[in-house]
């Protein structure tokens, strides 16, 4: 199953295309379809707008490779610079989804 990255209405989506756009020197069609592939859609059209479960986002690093599958030019830290610049629904980005497990003693270093 690919996992999605949700937006909350057409107009968030335009404005972090645009921003895309700018850090790769797209035309606005391009970056939207760019957008689109790299957030686990077949295409703009496609995009589910709305508040969606965090648990079913693409991981940051799916992101990114996505953006590299997409743009092989692109660098390592230069494609995670470009995802992190997007401000994204991440899987990972929030971790208070994630139930904790019984009897866990959280590991507080040292």
């Amino acid at each position: 199953m690919t996992m999605h990255t949700p937006y909350l209405n057409r107009e968030e989506f335009e404005q972090k295309a645009a921003v895309l756009g700018d850090a790769l020197r797209l035309q606005e069609s391009e970056a939207r379809q760019l957008l689109a592939q790299i957030s686990g859609y077949d295409g703009a059209a496609a995009i589910d707008f709305g508040d969606k479960d965090r648990s079913l986002c693409s991981s940051r690093e799916e992101l990114i490779a996505r953006l590299q599958a997409s743009r092989p030019a692109v660098g390592g830290e230069e494609a995670a610079g470009i995802i992190d610049s997007l401000h994204l629904a991440v899987r990972d980005g929030d971790i208070e989804h994630v139930p904790a497990s019984p009897g866990v003693v959280p590991n507080m270093g040292g």
